[in-house]
């Protein structure tokens, strides 16, 4: 029996998959079993001289505190030895509320850690809420926005709870400057923000890569590198995407038909009642069949003896 070939979804000619797509922020900033580049990226992101040098990954759904309250998944968080909380998001699109979400989460986050008692706020971590987007959200100019609770002149109040937004579309550097790149910072979003641009087949890739960190996130996802289980994991995560995109495309359809059938509908309702003419003629106006037009014309003459019905029952 002839073997049959197994279909590769992630195509003939090698590639790099994006750092913002799911599959790449699983590989690299949620990576649990090498977290060279998560460590590296996190004291790039929150500008601390103070090395990481162990994460721990936490648990990443948390409930309401009141029935009724609003629960969430948070993409990653994690957790340093110096007892800092990491909580990492990633948004390609869908902006609507997302400085609310990302407040929430943090927040939510933040009241896990009191406890009950006098001493119930002696053991508060300081909490990260760091939210990463392809593209813009606020007017401000600059692409790393760090905010924290301050006063009116300017002066941090509070520092254990910081919001680092992250504004790729902001970032100025075009691809084909990467010779301008001269900071530790500007080099981790120029790849997020390029990598999977990069032709693999053709090189001249930035000097900077060579740098370790970027070679263990670049090694998950340069598909000519991939390992087979990276590979099978890569391809499950396509194929999953594509039923999601699927299914959405299919209720989509399905809202706007039944939205389009609706308005159709009401224009035929109408028509009867103002008596604009025939069913047929109608029919033959509106480009719908006659049929529908006898069925709508059927349900809107039982509505109206309801009514009639009724109104003689409340006259009684």
């Amino acid at each position: 029996m002839a073997k049959r070939n197994k279909k590769i979804l992630i195509g003939p000619n090698p590639y790099i998959v994006s750092f913002l797509s799911d599959y790449g922020f699983k590989v690299t900033f949620g990576d649990k079993d090498n977290t060279l580049f998560a460590r590296k990226a996190l004291e790039l992101i929150i500008e601390d001289l103070q090395p990481i040098e162990e994460l721990k990954y936490l648990r990443n759904e948390f409930e309401g505190d009141t029935e009724g309250a609003r629960a969430g998944l948070y993409d990653v968080v994690c957790q340093d030895e110096h007892k800092r909380v990491f909580i990492i998001e990633m948004q390609v699109d869908n902006y609507e509320n997302l400085l609310k979400r990302i407040q929430f989460y943090a927040f939510q986050m933040f009241n896990a850690y009191a406890k009950k008692g006098k001493r119930g706020f002696d053991e508060m971590s300081v909490v990260h809420c760091i939210c990463i987007i392809k593209g813009s959200v606020t007017e401000s100019t600059k692409y790393h926005q760090i905010i924290a609770l301050k006063n009116d002149e300017n002066e941090i109040v509070m520092d254990d709870l910081i919001f680092h937004l992250i504004e790729l579309g902001k970032f100025a550097i075009a691809k084909k400057d990467h010779l301008l790149v001269k900071n530790l910072k500007d080099e981790l979003f120029y790849t997020m923000k390029y990598a999977h641009t990069y032709d693999v087949n053709k090189g001249g890739f930035p000097a900077f890569w060579e740098k370790e960190h970027f070679q263990v996130a670049l090694k998950r996802l340069d598909t000519s590198r991939m390992s087979p289980l990276d590979r099978a994991l890569y391809e499950n995560m396509l194929m999953r995407a594509k039923t999601v995109a699927e299914s959405q495309d299919r209720a989509l359809k399905e809202q706007t038909e039944k939205a389009v059938n609706e308005k159709v509908k009401k224009a035929v309702q109408n028509a009867l009642t103002i008596g604009m003419g025939t069913p047929e003629q109608i029919a033959s106006v509106l480009e719908v069949s006659i049929d529908f037009v006898k069925q709508v014309k059927k349900n809107l003459t039982l509505s109206q003896k309801r009514k009639a019905k009724k109104n003689i029952n409340e006259e009684k």
